[in-house]
């Protein structure tokens, strides 16, 4: 099995394996720097330092070509013994205080070939004496035996004489140091194979904590939806007013009345076509009044509120945010994003109750105008039935008037025809003013009923957005719990490692190196 298929075996996750194999090697570095020498022997590598390269650039007193971080030893060669074996001298560290005196050939303290010193300064590492191999490329002929060579020369610490140094001759140094061992998609064995499992365990936390940011980043994205629902709730509010129905004025004309004739030739007066105890009823007194009306204030101010608290920085109806859920996202500061995503929680809770609340006085506005509309539609019956009776009583006052019309004597025949077109007219403007007057009332009540249906209707379509924030907060909270679950989880692996370095080894981390105050100098220079 693979080392990156190991690290998914322990988190049960299915992560890609390049960004597994990251985290191992991250791993790698960590323990590399935290390992005492006598565990890195085994991933030790050589660096040697030269006086010159193949290509005869003198290298004499520049240092180490790379840094190096985990020396394990340095040594420099001092010619060869008897045998032609080349003899190795440890170098020994020197102290921050005595690097300058390498470079002082009276000093009583300085390096020897004997007994070389090392130190290391701006990245590099400095062997003392310096070494003075020549590495200079020798060309070859057809049997082997060298053509050319070149010689370099140089002059000693302290010394006038030139020293030359025929190619591939002189000092070496040399470096041993811990490079972190470094791990491909392929690689299914580690060479520090006794701390395996503390750096699967590390990468394991490395990629429960990655994953705790992919959960962020989901939330965030929730978030972003939620914003944009209750956005859309405050903007595409409804706008109605039932109140605003214009009420119609029913009134009746004038009847007019017959021309006077005399009482020798009538025996009637025209009062007695006047429809008395009579009213329309005012369609006002059963719509509910104005104080019924609905107002969203309280939910507009809670949703106002939940959305900036979600993604707003500025000041919230004078409550002081300093931030919001997103730039807590974005700090990845888990606390505090709960801590938001809980009062804008809060707030949408309140929109809600203050929502239900509207909804509630919006039935009962409803059930008040039904229950008027029904009033009023008995009221109009009754009227109705009362014009009727008013109507037949006049229609037989006129029936008998023609009858008696017919009997009586008058002064002229135009006279009589006059009196007979007067009272049909009368008649015929009764019929019409009925008919105009309850056609006007049917269409006041359908405009009644056409209002309140159509402000449930968009209140309805309106409320999706609603329940579509609480959908994607509900996700945000979801996907923030999640991450809070990987980051404990990573936390645990991170301490499982930890702990199982210290029982290998005492610790989780080295002796502290020379040199540290050289480096922490190097650092302030360099600021």
């Amino acid at each position: 099995m693979k080392l990156w298929q190991k690290v998914n075996n322990l988190t049960g996750n299915s992560t890609a394996s390049k960004n597994l194999v990251e985290y191992i090697n991250m791993a790698s570095k960590l323990l590399t720097s935290a390992l005492p020498e006598k565990f890195l022997w085994s991933i030790a590598t050589e660096d040697e330092v030269m006086g010159w390269d193949s290509s005869g650039t003198k290298k004499i007193g520049l240092g180490s070509s790379i840094a190096y971080d985990k020396i394990l030893a340095v040594y420099r060669e001092d010619g060869t013994d008897a045998n032609g074996v080349k003899k190795k001298r440890v170098a020994a560290e020197a102290p921050d205080k005595n690097i300058h005196i390498f470079d002082e050939s009276e000093s009583l303290l300085g390096a020897t070939n004997m007994f070389p010193k090392f130190y290391k300064l701006s990245g590099k590492v400095y062997i003392k004496p310096d070494p003075d191999w020549n590495n200079d490329s020798i060309a070859l002929d057809n049997q082997g035996n060298a053509t050319s060579a070149n010689d370099h020369t140089y002059y000693k610490l302290g010394s006038s004489a030139v020293t030359n140094i025929p190619a591939q001759t002189g000092d070496k140094g040399v470096i041993v140091y811990a490079a972190p061992p470094v791990i491909d998609e392929n690689t299914d064995s580690w060479l520090l194979a006794e701390f395996e499992n503390v750096a699967l365990m590390y990468a394991g936390g490395l990629d429960m904590l990655y994953t705790s940011k992919d959960n962020r980043d989901s939330a965030g994205t929730a978030l972003a939806s939620s914003t944009t629902s209750l956005s859309n709730y405050l903007t595409l509010f409804p706008s109605h007013s039932i109140n605003n129905v214009t009420v119609p004025s029913l009134t009746w004309s004038s009847i007019g009345a017959l021309e006077t004739l005399t009482a020798e030739e009538s025996g009637f007066t025209s009062d007695v076509f006047t429809m008395s105890g009579l009213s329309l009823p005012n369609p006002s007194d059963y719509i509910p009044s104005s104080d019924q009306v609905l107002d969203y204030s309280s939910v507009e101010d809670a949703l106002s509120k939940s959305q900036n608290i979600v993604d707003s920085q500025s000041s919230i109806g004078g409550d002081s945010v300093g931030t919001s859920a997103q730039g807590w996202l974005n700090d990845e500061d888990i606390e505090m994003v709960d801590s938001s995503l809980k009062v804008s929680q809060q707030e949408l809770t309140r929109a809600r109750g203050n929502l239900e609340k509207e909804k509630t006085k919006l039935e009962e506005f409803a059930s008040s105008v039904q229950r008027g509309n029904q009033e009023f539609q008995a009221e109009i019956a009754r009227w109705g039935a009362q014009v009727q009776k008013e109507n037949a009583r006049i229609d037989n006052e006129l029936k008998q008037m023609r009858s008696d019309i017919e009997k009586r004597s008058f002064k002229s025949k135009e006279k009589k025809d006059k009196f007979t077109s007067e009272l049909q007219k009368v008649a015929a403007q009764l019929q019409i003013e009925r008919e105009t007057n309850s056609q006007s009332v049917q269409k006041f009540t359908q405009e009644v009923q056409k209002e309140v249906q159509n402000y449930g209707m968009d209140l309805k379509k309106r409320e999706r957005f609603l329940q579509e924030a609480g959908q994607q907060m509900q996700k945000a909270q979801g996907y923030l719990s999640l991450s809070t679950q990987n980051q404990q989880a990573g936390m645990q692996y991170y301490n499982w490692a930890m702990n199982e370095l210290k029982a290998i080894t005492g610790g989780v981390a080295a002796p502290q190196q020379q040199q540290q105050a050289q480096r922490a100098e190097e650092r302030k220079s360099d600021q």
